[in-house]
C-alpha cells in the first residue's frame, strides 16, 4: 500500500503547534479506556459439539447505530450518522465488484480537519481495490476541539473510544449487508495514528478480524511526566496474525524533539502479542517515520488479503522480505 497519502497526513503532526499535545494529554482526565483482558482461543479452535456450526464464528453483525449506511454501490466519498456523529467514509470498490470480496479498513494518521486524509488516498486506494479485487474503506477520524490545538481529526486513543468503535461495527455491518462482503477477510491497515487505531482494534475487536498491519504504532505510549500510559496492551480475545513495522531510531513524532517513540512502542505490542501467543512478523525497516520500503508496502497487502478468519496463517520464513522475520508463529 503506498506510502505517500498516509505519510502526508501524519505529516502534520510535526507541527510546533501541535507539540502543545504535552499538555493536552497531561490534563485528558481518563486518558486511553484500558480494556479488560479476556481469555485467549487458538485460530484453529473448535468446540466440536455441531457438526453443521462454523467451528470458527466471527463476531455477530450489528444492526447500524443509527440506522444509516453510507452510498456503497460505487467507489467515491460519501457521510452518514454513525453513534450520533456525522461520518465520513470513502468506499473503493473493484470495477466489476462480485459478492464474497475481502475488505481492509484504512486509518489515517492523526491531522487538522481540511487535510482531506481521504481525498488524497483515494487514488491510490482505488488501484489496490482494482489491482486485488478488494473492497477499501477509508473512514475519516473524528474532528475534536483539543485543548490549545484546536479541532483535529483524532481516533479514540485520546478521549472516548466508543464512537470510533461503533463506527467499526457500523461499517462492518453495512459491507456485510449492501455488498455481501466476505467477513472472514476482514483486516485493518494503519499508519501512524492509524495503526495505534489499530492496536485499540486488535484488542477490542480481534473476533471481527482476519489480519492486522501497523506501520508505526504499536502500544503503551508514555510521555514523560504526563499521565499514561496511553493504549495499554490487553490480551485480545482471540489469535490474530500481526505485521507489526518499525522504521528505527528516527521512527519518532515530532523528529528532532521526540515525545512519542514508535520504535519503542511497536516493541512493547510485539513483546505482548508473543506473549499471548498470537502469529506476529515484525519488520524494523530503519527508514525512520514516514518512508515504508516499496517490498515491505506491497507484502502488507498480501498480508492483509491472503489471510482468513480462523486459520493458520500461509505465511513462512521464506515469504517475507529482508527487513521482516517471525517472532511467533503460533497457529500457523
Amino acid at each position: 500500500m503506498p506510502a505517500t497519502p498516509e505519510a502526508a497526513a501524519c505529516k502534520s503532526l510535526i507541527s510546533p503547534l501541535l507539540l502543545a499535545v504535552v499538555v493536552l494529554l497531561g490534563v485528558l482526565s481518563g486518558g486511553c479506556a484500558s480494556p479488560q483482558a479476556r481469555g485467549n482461543n487458538d485460530l484453529d479452535s473448535s468446540d466440536g459439539n455441531d457438526a453443521t456450526a462454523d467451528p470458527n464464528p466471527v463476531a455477530e453483525l450489528t444492526d447500524p447505530s443509527d440506522g444509516e449506511c453510507p452510498e456503497m454501490d460505487h467507489s467515491g466519498i460519501s457521510s452518514f450518522s454513525s453513534a450520533g456523529v456525522e461520518r465520513k467514509v470513502g468506499v473503493l470498490l473493484p470495477d466489476d465488484h462480485q459478492p464474497g470480496l475481502p475488505v481492509i479498513f484504512n486509518f489515517h494518521g492523526l491531522t487538522t480537519p481540511g487535510s482531506n486524509p481521504i481525498e488524497g488516498s483515494m487514488s491510490s486506494l482505488q488501484q489496490l481495490a482494482d489491482d486485488e479485487n478488494a473492497v477499501i474503506l477509508m473512514p475519516e477520524a473524528r474532528s475534536i476541539s483539543l485543548p490549545i490545538i484546536g479541532p483535529t481529526l483524532t481516533w479514540g486513543f485520546l478521549d472516548d473510544e466508543q464512537p470510533d468503535l461503533t463506527l467499526f461495527d457500523d461499517l462492518r455491518s453495512c459491507s456485510s449487508s449492501l455488498l455481501e462482503v466476505d467477513l472472514k477477510r476482514l483486516s485493518t491497515w494503519g499508519h501512524s495514528g492509524g495503526a495505534l487505531w489499530s492496536s485499540v482494534l486488535l484488542m477490542e475487536r480481534s473476533t471481527s478480524l482476519a489480519a492486522v498491519v501497523e506501520f508505526s504504532g504499536g502500544a503503551d505510549i508514555s510521555i514523560p511526566g504526563l499521565d499514561g500510559p496511553f493504549i495499554t496492551y490487553s490480551t485480545p480475545e482471540r489469535q490474530v496474525p500481526v505485521l507489526l513495522s518499525s522504521g528505527g531510531d528516527e521512527d519518532t513524532w515530532p523528529q528532532g524533539f521526540p515525545i512519542v517513540d514508535f520504535e519503542l512502542s511497536s516493541d512493547t505490542l510485539e513483546a505482548g502479542l508473543v506473549g499471548d501467543g498470537n502469529p506476529v512478523v515484525r519488520c524494523r525497516h530503519q527508514l525512520g517515520h514516514y518512508n515504508i520500503p516499496a517490498p515491505l508496502a506491497s507484502f502488507s497487502n498480501r498480508w492483509n488479503l491472503e489471510h482468513q478468519f480462523g486459520q493458520a496463517s500461509p505465511f513462512t520464513e521464506g515469504d517475507l522480505p529482508d527487513s521482516c522475520q517471525w517472532v511467533s508463529a503460533t497457529g500457523r
